[in-house]
């Protein structure tokens, strides 16, 4: 019995020592993540690097076919990189070839791009391509290419599409191009682990999986690009078998690659993101998903981007969760704080008496009082800390109450211009000014004056509840790069945005929306003030949502707040 026991010890102990050691591994990735990402300029350099090489030896090449090849070797470079620029080389390739009336090469510029295409979710353009493609003339490897394409572009029509009928159709021909593949393909070579690794989880059949995939993970170098693919399919095995830390662990490998390769087109990144929000790490979560956004946005592909916003929603209600919890929390400390006071403010009373009674008594007198002083000095610190709360209820009512008024009377007098301008078009109609009234609908001038309006009033409201914001601003940028409104009470377009994030409207797109910009223009503006700002980038948005902040408040507070003012922005 003794040995049973020490045998389930032994075992218990083995399996917590492996999960902290998972965990400690896990945490190593993140950091080398993040890292990564802080150095991502070096790698876009280097990749930078090698495109204009290739550039460069497009010109210098003397002939078509040397155009050709080097063509073909920046296509390659932009495969995962930019998805326009990659169709674009293709496109060269495309006539070249044709102009030289080399037909392989017309091959093998046709199956390159029906794969793109593919990769950026045009499926009808990359059928058109396929279809202009004879397979009866292609041999080899050329063949085994352009039945890979053929079978990734149906696969991935068949599980985008929404009709049931043409779902089977297209998985039928995805299905029927790789068993053609699978007769003439090596089945030590790379590409066949690949494909095969992929159907064995679809079917799954995950033991013989990841045998496949170990041998694969044999053949590729680690911290490229196919070690980051090999990575991926791995975590996909680990997901079917319900292992999240295994799945993790190789969705932050991959991610490592990509990111070291400077591939834009990535999914291991965002899928880690979306797990970690689910898990509740949504500041870690937040940060791979902006970054990986911001690949995507570079790779420039419509299907990446739908894929990564349910990932930003789920990141969005998570927050909003995390928030009503910290509202709730407020809540009740606010009531315990009451209720202590109160509490105290009896014993108060209670030692008061005390001491009336026992005044005769000297020695009782003296302990009475060290109690006494004892008590007053627990609730001095109390009412600090309840004076803190306070100050910061006032604040967060301030803000609502000003935005609140501002938001009846604008309504107001948005109701009198409507009731005006219903008199003026009746008035008309009434005279049959048809001409007049196409005029004055026919202009946005209306829409501009308005929106200038809401930015006036925003500017005179924000200045009232943040009256130091403009210098305060200022004391965060180098001398030289200070901003200075031209008018009283009103702010700067750089000013209106770092103001939106104050009130804690940190998403490019919502200041986007509100200011009537792009999303893109929003981020090369901040981008260019955190440039000029006398600390590092991330520490100076930091600051500018600490400005106006009472004195001593920590972070999380001001955190708070911040969501507090959201909501009434949104209001």
């Amino acid at each position: 019995m003794n040995r049973i026991r020490i045998l389930f010890f032994l075992i218990a102990l083995y399996s917590y020592l492996g999960a902290q050691a998972d965990t400690a591994a896990l945490k190593e990735l993140y950091k080398q993540i993040d890292t990564a990402i802080e150095q991502h300029d070096v790698y876009m350099e280097k990749k930078n690097t090698r495109i204009a090489k290739y550039k460069k030896n497009i010109e210098l090449a003397k002939n078509w076919l040397g155009r050709y090849r080097e063509t073909w070797n920046l296509y390659k470079e932009y495969t995962s990189f930019n998805n326009d620029s990659a169709i674009a080389m293709l496109n060269s390739c495309i006539s070249l070839a044709g102009g030289a009336g080399n037909k392989e090469l017309l091959a093998d510029s046709y199956i390159a791009l029906v794969s793109q295409y593919a990769i950026s979710g045009a499926y009808s353009e990359g059928e058109v391509y396929l279809k202009r493609i004879d397979d009866t003339q292609l041999t080899g490897n050329r063949k085994i290419t352009y039945l890979l394409a053929a079978e990734h572009l149906y696969g991935e029509m068949g599980y985008y599409t929404q009709d049931k009928a043409l779902r089977k159709i297209y998985y039928d021909k995805s299905i029927s191009y790789r068993d053609s593949c699978y007769l003439i393909m090596d089945h030590t070579s790379v590409e066949y682990m690949k494909e095969r690794v992929q159907q064995l989880i679809n079917d799954n059949k995950l033991d013989e999986a990841k045998k496949i995939c170990d041998s694969w993970m044999s053949r590729v170098d680690e911290d490229t690009h196919d070690y980051a693919i090999m990575a991926f399919f791995r975590s996909e095995i680990y997901k079917k078998l319900g292992d999240k830390e295994q799945r993790k662990h190789w969705l932050a490998v991959s991610a490592l690659c990509d990111i070291h390769n400077a591939i834009m087109d990535q999914a291991s990144l965002w899928s880690l993101a979306e797990i970690l929000g689910q898990e509740g790490d949504l500041g870690r979560s937040n940060r791979y998903v902006e970054f990986s956004w911001k690949c995507t946005q570079k790779f420039n592909a419509h299907l990446r981007s739908w894929t990564v916003s349910p990932v930003l929603s789920m990141i969005s209600s998570s927050y909003q969760k995390q928030l009503n919890a910290v509202n709730s929390r407020l809540i009740w400390l606010t009531v315990f704080i009451s209720l202590l006071v109160i509490g105290l403010f009896a014993a108060l009373i209670y030692v008061s008496k005390k001491r009336r009674q026992l005044a005769v008594v000297r020695n009782e007198l003296k302990t009475a009082n060290a109690d006494l002083s004892q008590t007053n000095s627990r609730l001095n610190d109390l009412n600090a800390q309840l004076s803190v709360v306070n100050s910061r209820l006032i604040e967060s009512n301030y803000v609502k109450d000003e935005y609140i008024g501002e938001f009846f009377s604008t309504c107001s007098a948005y109701i009198d211009k409507l009731d005006k301008y219903r008199i003026k078009i009746n008035r008309k109609l009434k005279l049959n000014q048809t001409a007049d009234l196409m005029k004055l609908t026919g202009t946005g001038q209306l829409k501009e004056d308005e929106h200038k309006l809401l930015l006036a009033n925003f500017d005179k409201i924000f200045l009232r509840l943040f009256p130091t914001f403009v210098e305060d601003f200022n004391k965060l940028l180098r001398e030289d790069a200070r901003i200075m409104p031209t008018q009283e009470n009103t702010l700067t377009k750089d000013l209106r945005i770092f103001a939106l994030i104050r009130l804690g409207i940190e998403e490019s797109s919502r200041i986007a929306e509100f200011l009537n910009y792009s999303p893109n223009s929003i981020y090369n503006y901040r981008a260019r003030i955190k440039s000029k700002a006398i600390c590092g980038r991330d520490e100076f948005e930091r600051k500018v949502r600490m400005i106006g902040a009472p004195n001593g408040m920590p972070q999380s507070d001001v955190s708070a707040k911040k969501n507090t003012c959201e909501n009434d922005m949104e209001s």
